[in-house]
């Protein structure tokens, strides 16, 4: 019983703290191993390149890029997937990031 309790609570504070670094994502559909980058621009700023993930044994990969240094406001990315034979035509996402909600009531209570 003591064996597992401390299993349990090894685990816990070995996977809750990457809860907590965890970003929201851009993900795209799987492709073929032949993609071997992606090109992500944001708001029509410096294209970056970004490693294709591979997904498991599958032959394939995709996109993974963090959004977690993302401001808060409306955004346009620009991604274009990379072969050894150049680039893809770009394709465009739009999405919005919104401000936290501040908190609101605060006080001292007993």
């Amino acid at each position: 019983m003591k064996k597992c309790l401390w299993l349990v609570l090894t685990l816990a504070m070995v996977l809750l703290p990457v809860v907590g670094w965890s970003s929201p994502f851009l993900y795209c559909d799987p492709q073929p191993n032949t993609v071997i980058d992606y090109s992500v621009s944001l708001d029509g700023g410096a294209a970056v390149l970004v490693d294709a993930t591979p997904i498991g044994t599958t032959g394939q990969v995709q996109l993974k890029y963090a959004l977690a240094g993302v401001s808060a406001a409306a955004h346009t990315m620009t991604v274009k997937s990379v072969t050894v034979w150049g680039e893809s035509a770009p394709v465009n996402f739009t999405f919005t990031k919104s401000a936290s909600p501040v908190p609101v009531n605060l006080r001292v209570a007993q």
